[in-house]
């Protein structure tokens, strides 16, 4: 998957749906005891596999992107936690015990799909 690939499937995500799964006005134990799963809504993305052959990938809580950057530095993020906002790509490697974390969309070198 390119860079400006991801940018694209991202940018479907609209504010509202953002709002809604990362919104912690209430603290997050009333998002853990409803059972309200962080998400950005993507249910399928387009992806390129190894022979070059484009196909969808359906999204599901599993779907992971391994990032390597530019400087070597290598960040998974679980795809149903993503968004882009301005020049970072901010995600999560954990549905529920961590805050979301970012990278500048520039320093991305590779990014490769996996799904259990």
């Amino acid at each position: 998957m390119s860079v400006t690939t991801l940018q694209k499937e991202l940018a479907t995500v609209n504010d509202s749906t953002i709002k809604h799964y990362y919104n912690f006005s209430y603290g997050i134990m009333p998002a853990l005891i409803m059972g309200k799963k962080f998400n950005n809504g993507l249910d399928s993305i387009q992806c390129v596999d190894k022979k070059g052959e484009v196909f969808n990938l359906v999204v599901n809580d599993h779907t992971e992107l391994k990032i390597t950057c530019k400087n070597g530095y290598k960040k998974i993020f679980l795809l149903d936690t993503m968004f882009a906002k301005d020049s970072l790509f901010y995600g999560r490697d954990d549905h529920i015990f961590n805050a979301p974390t970012s990278l500048p969309i520039r320093e991305i070198e590779k990014i490769e799909v996996t799904s259990r």
